[in-house]
C-alpha cells in the first residue's frame, strides 16, 4: 500500500491521469468518490484495493470523524484567573467555591471557605454523587460557583459538565485556571490539620 494514501469513501471510481512537469511525464491512477473529490492515488502497477479493505477504511474514517466532531462540539468552559478570584474574595463577593481535590490534597492546601467534595477525578458515579449537595446549594442560593481542582483541567471540566447537566446555568459556573497548582496566595490558602 502506498504510504501517501488517505482514507476514502465508497464507492470509488478509478481514473488515469498523466502529469507533465516539463521534463518527464508521470502516469497515475486516481481513485475518486462520486462527488469527484480526489481521494487516493497509486502507481499504475499497484493493485487496486479490494472491496473489503474499502469498507474497513470507510468504517475507520466514520469512527474518526464521529469522535472528533463530538469533541469539537464539546461545551465551552468559563475560566476564572487566580487574580480575578483573589480580587473577588478580597471584595467579599458571595461565591460558592467548590473544591474537588482528594482529601489529602484538600487538607494540604485549599481556599478558605471552599466546600470540600473530594470528588476528584469525577469519573465514577460515586464521584459525581459527592457533588449532589453542591447542586442543591447552588440552586437554592443562585450564586456564582467556582470549581477548584488540582490543576484546573479534566476533573474541573467533568464537574462543569455534570453541574450543567444537573441544571446549573453555565453563566454561573467558573473553573479556576490551573487549579490549586496555580494558586500562589499564601494569605488566601488554608491548611486542615
Amino acid at each position: 500500500m502506498n504510504h501517501n494514501s488517505i482514507f476514502y469513501r465508497l464507492p470509488l471510481q478509478s481514473k488515469s491521469i498523466s502529469i507533465t512537469d516539463g521534463h518527464s511525464q508521470v502516469h497515475r491512477n486516481y481513485l475518486f468518490d462520486p462527488s469527484g473529490l480526489w481521494v487516493h492515488n497509486r502507481p499504475r502497477n499497484e493493485p487496486a484495493i479490494n472491496q473489503k479493505e474499502h469498507q474497513m477504511r470507510f468504517a475507520l474514517t466514520a469512527m474518526f470523524l464521529i469522535f472528533f466532531s463530538t469533541t469539537a462540539l464539546a461545551a465551552q468552559y468559563n475560566f476564572m484567573s487566580r487574580e480575578d478570584l483573589k480580587q473577588r474574595l478580597s471584595a467579599n463577593e458571595d461565591l460558592l467555591i467548590v473544591d474537588i481535590q482528594v482529601e489529602d490534597e484538600f487538607n494540604q492546601h485549599h481556599i478558605p471557605g471552599s466546600i470540600a467534595t473530594y470528588a476528584y477525578p469525577v469519573k465514577k458515579v460515586e464521584d459525581r454523587a459527592r457533588l449532589e449537595p453542591v447542586v442543591s446549594l447552588q440552586q437554592e442560593e443562585l450564586k456564582h460557583l467556582v470549581i477548584v481542582c488540582p490543576r484546573g483541567a479534566g476533573g474541573a471540566k467533568r464537574t462543569f459538565d455534570y453541574l450543567v447537566a444537573q441544571g446549573v446555568p453555565e453563566n454561573r459556573l467558573w473553573i479556576l485556571e490551573k487549579g490549586m497548582s496555580g494558586w500562589h496566595y499564601d494569605e488566601l490558602t488554608a491548611v486542615t490539620e
